[in-house]
């Protein structure tokens, strides 16, 4: 499976893979692990095999995930229909992973990466985030996260 990286000016770098060979590699590992895997997915990864070849026909260099990890990010930090598994996967790309606690400075790498793919400002994410109650919510984890950041770190500081 042939991965590339393709980096914006920012120094942000998205990984790319060719739909058809990952769609292979899927397919492989299906008798091995006995998993099935809905028509819906095989029918939408097939298509996006279709659109991103046509696409490279045009631009060898176009790299679908560059294109769709903006919307992606979008998408999980707005959550607009209140979906359950967005909100846990989002809140598991948040938190650290050492501590197991919610990171302010992984939510903000979230949103300068999308911001710098997009070309747009890092304050217009954050206000499509906080048209819907699902981003407000997701502020106020941020907030109760760097409220306890910083009486962790006073604390600290006082016991010394």
């Amino acid at each position: 499976l042939k991965i590339v990286f393709v980096c914006v000016s920012v120094g942000v770098c998205v990984q790319g893979v060719s739909f058809d060979k990952l769609l292979g590699a899927l397919l492989a590992l299906v008798p091995l692990y006995r998993f099935v895997l809905p028509p819906y997915f095989l029918n939408n990864a097939r298509a996006l095999g279709t659109l991103e070849g046509m696409a490279r026909s045009a631009d060898p260099t176009f790299n679908i995930l560059a294109v769709v990890y903006p919307f992606a990010v979008k998408r999980l930090l707005a959550n607009p229909t209140g979906s359950k598994v967005l909100r846990k996967v989002l809140r598991q790309l948040v938190r650290d992973e050492r501590t197991k606690r919610f990171s302010l400075s992984r939510l903000q790498l979230m949103i300068d990466d999308a911001a710098a793919l997009t070309k747009v400002p890092r304050w217009h994410i954050v206000r499509s985030a906080l048209r819907t109650r699902q981003g407000w919510s997701l502020v106020g984890e941020a907030m109760m996260a760097g409220i306890f950041w910083g009486l962790r770190k006073v604390l600290t500081v006082v016991s010394f």
